[in-house]
């Protein structure tokens, strides 16, 4: 599945009544949502047309924003070199991590589209809240990379 595929996929979630049931990640939507300094960003707008291209290319304004709010470094596939990097392992733990790539965004936001208390406290389902934690959103985004992998 591409990240386009992925992405329309999470679009037409937001519209669903799917609800996953995990303690974990209800308790982690708790978290972020009890946070009085969490930010959020709009999944919509993520993605944007680049010259009228049909090509899609990312929102760097809300990447950085996840990004400094996260205290994460984003790292674009395109722009990797080289191919050893421990740094995006899956054997790293959370707290070990300083980078995300652009499905770990998608993951993350995939786990919070299925909370049940997201979904019922949240009337505008593309505003996809930023945790200040980074620990909770690995947590959400190997929640969200097991309901992709369903």
């Amino acid at each position: 599945m591409t990240t386009s595929q992925y992405f329309m996929k999470l679009l037409a979630l937001s519209d669903s009544e799917k609800e996953y049931q995990d303690s974990d990640l209800e308790n982690s939507i708790i978290k972020i949502l009890s946070d009085n300094n969490s930010s959020f960003f709009n999944l919509a707008a993520l993605f944007e047309a680049e010259g009228g291209r049909e090509e899609e290319v990312i929102n760097i304004e809300i990447i950085n924003k996840i990004a400094n709010t996260l205290g994460l470094l984003f790292i674009n596939p395109k722009e990797r070199e080289g191919k050893v990097c421990f740094a995006n392992s899956q054997d790293l733990r959370p707290d070990f991590k300083q980078s995300f790539v652009l499905l770990d965004l998608l993951n993350f936001s995939s786990a919070v589209l299925h909370s049940r208390i997201y979904r019922q406290g949240k009337q505008d389902f593309l505003e996809i809240p930023i945790p200040s934690d980074s620990c909770i959103f690995w947590q959400l985004v190997q929640i969200g990379s097991n309901l992709r992998n369903k």
